[in-house]
């Protein structure tokens, strides 16, 4: 049975034939994007990208195009599965000071474009992650 909550989202991209695999963590705070040669890790709410990365054309003739992309329960690290059969992974580490965010939303000094509410900020703390490759 599939009960459909709260708005479908739409994911712009300029190669949407290229995307392999769509999956979130199990917090649903992150999504990542599979394609054929790239990963990219974005922050749900709001919809922004943190870390991309992009194979290397030696690494995509030795090991094989990505296909299948699956995330540790906590969130540390993802393994990328390849066409060739080769399991790829990598290491998602925060490297955000306290209280810091990736995104900072600063007003401007001009008092006539200064926001009028609070409401108008971001007040998720969008972490800075460092993505690092592990193993094969």
């Amino acid at each position: 049975m599939f009960f459909p909550i709260g708005w479908p989202r739409v994911l712009n991209t300029t190669e949407p034939e290229k995307i392999t695999a769509v999956v979130c963590n199990r917090d649903k705070i992150l999504f990542a994007v599979l394609t054929t040669d790239t990963l990219t890790i974005w922050y749900c709410k709001p919809c922004v990208p943190i870390v991309f990365i992009r194979r290397t054309t030696d690494s995509l003739k030795k090991h094989g195009d990505n296909i299948l992309i699956q995330w540790r329960p906590d969130s540390s690290m993802v393994v990328i599965a390849t066409s060739d059969s080769y399991l790829l992974f990598y290491r998602l580490q925060d490297t955000s000071p306290e209280g810091r965010s990736l995104y900072e939303q600063r007003d401007s000094p001009v008092s006539s474009l200064k926001r009028d509410s609070a409401e108008l900020f971001i007040k998720e703390i969008i972490p800075s992650l460092v993505l690092t490759f592990v193993r094969k």
